[in-house]
């Protein structure tokens, strides 16, 4: 007897070593039920653990034959000699439970395994119940467990209570920190891509590293091809590949429930498997991606590099790791467009300071004759124009453009037309030869259909004379000072670069001092139309207010226009470049 309790004290010592020990969770319930199977002298051990949740014991781990097979299997609260032991903190020996009414005897069922007796011990920590301890079928075949057993197996029952829930704590301690440290790596991940169009992909390796997984991917749902596509991917073949509408990532990102799988093998029919890529291990985790309660794409995650299956403790951090990869992706996209935006009002900017400084060509006299010009474009730059050149000291070219359309392409096509009349203007400055030539050469540089309309005066001071020709534009003004009325400056022509090879009519027209000669494009005469965009009445408008000015300086005639312009009825959105050049002869 005395050499039996030295073996019992030995493995008493044995356990609180254990215990001691930097075991995992479970290689120290896997040591307490050895230790608890030789110290009590059975065939079997197993250990049930307490679910707060829902009352029921579980077998976590058990050692003995057909240990695997019960494994994880419930005994419903209160339900069997453990049962009863969890419900009423108390110990049992049940030496014949065949005729023992609390006996559940369902476990046998399942496993194959035959219970002759038994020893329930309920493991406590501060009152607070942590499971169950049984040791079953003693090997004292005769006796069957007596009451030495049942105190060796309450010793164990109490350093076990002490060890796992230490334990437990431990690793739920350990578990928080991992989260927080992943959370912390995917956050400093976030913070370091800023805005980048690799953002995802830069994103998914962190995660990859921070949750020590072999393979990972996000996916975005792309609403113009109304598919799931690959956006970043980690230890994967490649990413073109189409998602089936019965993947598991098809199925995540319609119902917005995220899955969790253990083995997939136990659940192919649930979880198809793509047979064209090689996994190592059989669990994954696929994770909507939420922003504003809108699913936008799916995490995947497969093969950890311990082999291990994914858990709750995973689901947690790869839930809050979704949030901060959707707002961080959507974040980067805002910011990506935000600096391309940027560049564009700065390349906006540039161009208008260019198409300015086109316009400041205009002098303010010329033989004798005062000019004054404005121009507003409708956005941040236009298609009007206007330039001056001088012949000789008698002959002065003044012209007036309209690019069809606005803002970019019509600011880089006025500038290839600007061009191009400058330097047709040098061969023969007279309307007719300069509108045909510079036709042929914008019809060859106008692309998608652009076109211009120009009007085209050279003033001759010597013989009081204006020649001009008109390519499409508008009819312009010559305002009589001695009060004789307005004549309207008109000629046949199309607009520049819709067909080649078009004559030009030219026309002359005789001037007074004091005349005013005011040309203008399509956009001043709508404005003053007002909403209706009545160009006749603008026309009027227009002749009647340069009829007024005509003892006033340019320079007010052009300030009163640009007032009435600013109060004019016309919707932003349907206004048009505001161009005028006035010529006091």
């Amino acid at each position: 007897m005395e050499k039996t309790r030295e073996v019992d004290i030995s493995l008493l010592r044995g356990i609180n070593k254990s215990i001691s020990s930097r075991m995992s969770l479970s290689e120290l319930m896997e040591k307490i039920l050895e230790v608890a199977r030789e110290i009590a002298r059975a065939e079997s051990s197993s250990l049930l653990l307490h679910d707060r949740e829902t009352g029921d014991l579980i077998f976590d781990v058990v050692i003995g034959d057909s240990g695997e097979i019960i494994t994880g299997e419930r005994v419903p609260r209160g339900v069997g000699i453990a049962g009863r032991a969890a419900e009423t903190r108390q110990s049992y020996i049940v030496n014949d439970p065949r005729n023992d009414g609390r006996f559940y005897g369902d476990i046998d069922l399942k496993s194959g395994f035959v219970t002759r007796n038994l020893i329930a011990v309920p493991m406590l920590m501060m009152d607070e119940l942590v499971g169950v301890l049984e040791v079953v079928n003693s090997l004292n075949k005769e006796e069957g467990f007596t009451a030495d057993d049942l105190e060796m197996a309450r010793y164990v029952a109490e350093q076990a209570a002490l060890a796992l829930t230490n334990r437990m704590l431990h690793d739920d301690l350990r578990r928080r920190v991992d989260e927080l440290s992943a959370l912390y790596e995917i956050s400093s991940s976030i913070s370091r891509a800023g805005a980048h169009e690799d953002i995802l992909q830069m994103l998914i390796e962190s995660l990859a590293s921070s949750m020590r997984v072999e393979r990972a991917s996000v996916m975005i749902y792309d609403t113009a091809k109304r598919k799931l596509e690959i956006k970043g991917a980690y230890g994967l073949p490649g990413t073109d590949f189409t998602v089936s509408d019965d993947s598991v990532s098809k199925r995540v990102f319609e119902t917005g429930n995220p899955i969790i799988a253990a083995d997939i093998k136990k659940n192919d029919a649930d979880y198809p498997v793509n047979n064209g890529r090689r996994y190592r291990t059989f669990s994954f985790i696929s994770m909507p991606l939420f922003y504003k309660s809108t699913v936008i794409g799916v995490l995947n995650l497969t093969d950890k590099v311990s082999g291990s299956p994914f858990d709750s403790f995973d689901l947690r951090v790869l839930t809050a790791a979704a949030v901060q990869i959707a707002e961080a992706y959507l974040g980067s996209l805002n910011r990506v467009r935000l600096e391309k935006q940027k560049q564009i009002e700065r390349d906006m900017e540039i161009a208008a300071q260019v198409q300015r400084k086109f316009l400041k060509g205009m002098p303010e006299t010329f033989g004798g004759c005062s000019i004054a010009a404005y121009n507003k474009p409708a956005k941040e730059i236009g298609g009007d124009f206007y330039d001056f050149f001088r012949f000789d000291d008698d002959r002065y070219g003044i012209l007036i453009a309209d690019i069809s359309g606005k803002g970019i392409p019509a600011a880089l096509f006025m500038g290839a037309v600007r061009n191009i009349i400058r330097a047709h203007k040098e061969v023969d400055f007279s309307p007719s030869a300069v509108l045909s030539k510079s036709n042929d050469s914008v019809y060859q540089e106008s692309e998608y259909g652009m076109f211009v309309t120009v009007f085209y005066a050279v003033v001759d001071t010597a013989a009081r004379t204006i020649t001009y020709g008109s390519a499409g534009h508008n009819d312009q003004l010559l305002v009589r000072m001695d009060g004789s009325g307005v004549v309207s400056l008109g000629s046949r022509g199309k607009p520049l670069g819709i067909i080649p090879g078009v004559d030009y009519e030219q026309c002359t027209v005789s001037y007074c001092t004091g005349d005013m000669l005011v040309m203008y494009t399509d956009g001043v005469v709508e404005c003053l139309g007002e909403k209706d965009l009545d160009i006749f009445a603008g026309e009027k408008r227009l002749a009647e207010t340069a009829a007024s000015f005509l003892n006033d300086s340019l320079d007010g005639f052009i300030r009163h226009l640009n007032d009435l312009a600013r109060r004019s009825t016309i919707a932003e959105d349907h206004r048009d470049d505001f161009t005028v050049c006035a010529v006091r002869l």
